[in-house]
Order: structure tokens, then sequence, then C-alpha cells
């Protein structure tokens, strides 16, 4: 699988999980993907406790929470076989936003994954 499957797949898994759309409601930021190591860039768009669409380029959202890594990293994360604030210390991710929302990626990744 691609990074762009796995986006797809992660999406599937939030948007059908109970507790992760109580948790993301009135949450509705943009999360940017981008690899380190290629050219792909995802954003995925979070509108009223789900996730709307993915698209392969920025929305221009007041609300950005951007995700930097090589592409393995990030498909790590999205699969759920690597532990994102893991990777943030490890320095394997880079995540440029509130923490608030990193608070809240930190509990996606818990209640999907339990990691």
């Amino acid at each position: 699988m691609n990074l762009q499957s796995h986006l797809k797949s992660f999406s599937e898994k939030v948007n059908n999980t109970k507790q992760l759309r109580i948790l993301l409601k009135k949450w509705s930021p943009e999360i940017v993907v981008k690899s380190d190591n290629s050219d792909e860039l995802y954003s995925i768009e979070v509108f009223e406790s789900i996730i709307k669409d993915i698209h392969t380029e920025e929305q221009n959202n007041d609300h950005v929470i951007r995700l930097e890594a090589d592409s393995e990293i990030l498909e790590e994360i999205f699969s759920g076989q690597r532990n994102p604030a893991r990777a943030s210390i490890d320095g394997l991710l880079k995540i440029y936003g509130a923490n608030k929302d990193e608070v809240k990626l930190d509990a996606i990744s818990l209640i999907l994954w339990g990691v």
C-alpha cells in the first residue's frame, strides 16, 4: 500500500469509530500530510466529526496542522504501525500546529490502534 491508500483506510476507520466522532466534534482542521522525500502532499479535510475528504493539494483552511516526515514513516503512522508521538520525540515526524491539536492526533491513534 502507498501513503494515499493508508490515508484512505485511516479516514474510513476514523469515520466508523463512534468514540472518535464524539472526540472530533466541533474540530474542523485541515491536516496537511507532506512527505520529505517525495512530492507527495495530501490535505485531510476534517469537518463536523468526520474526515470529509482527502485532497492532493492544500485547501487554505484557517485551522491547519502540518505533519512532515519521510513517506515510509507517514505510511507507518497512518497504518498504525508506528506511534506518532514516539516518531515526533525521535525526530522522525515534524508536527506544526497547536498543542491541543497534537493531543487530538495522539488520542486518535490511541483509540484506533492503542499506540
